[in-house]
């Protein structure tokens, strides 16, 4: 391969790597902007290690039903949950209710389970297409152009 070639090649290939770096950045600036109306209530950001922090704990589940907000982070300790009274206002964040810690981890193994079969079923899947992608190719006839 020549020099010219190799080179463009370097340059498009460094092309989709800074995109990708990019894409990542604007979708944490956008989590971090739709986040930050929680921070004068507790929830903290650490950008080192990229979690969120309610009294000084790491946040496991943190969940705003009312606008349809849902932070996971299957490392966290806690679940919270924020309170709005009926006009919409944010009253507080606070650690969810025995009770409903209860219904999140159930949901939570629920959707870890179905994650489960998923994936089984993705390899499946992988596996039936190359072994159809196998048939394919032996299926065609080679051309002898002898």
């Amino acid at each position: 391969m020549n020099m010219v070639k190799r080179f463009v090649i370097i340059v498009f290939f460094g092309f989709i790597g800074i995109g990708i770096i990019s894409a990542q950045s604007y979708g944490e600036i956008l989590m971090l902007n739709s986040m930050a109306i929680y921070e004068d209530y507790g929830l903290k950001y650490n950008v080192e290690n990229k979690f969120y922090y309610f009294n000084n704990k790491t946040v496991r589940y943190f969940v705003d039903d009312q606008i349809g907000i849902m932070h996971l982070n299957p490392t966290g300790e806690i679940y919270i949950k924020v309170n709005r009274d009926n006009s919409g206002k944010i009253i507080n964040i606070v650690e969810l209710t025995p009770e409903e810690y209860i219904i999140v981890v159930d949901i939570l193994s629920e959707m870890d389970m179905k994650n489960v079969i998923l994936n089984a079923r993705r390899i499946e899947l992988m596996e039936t297409r190359e072994r159809l992608l196998q048939n394919r190719n032996q299926m065609i006839p080679v051309p002898n152009f002898y």
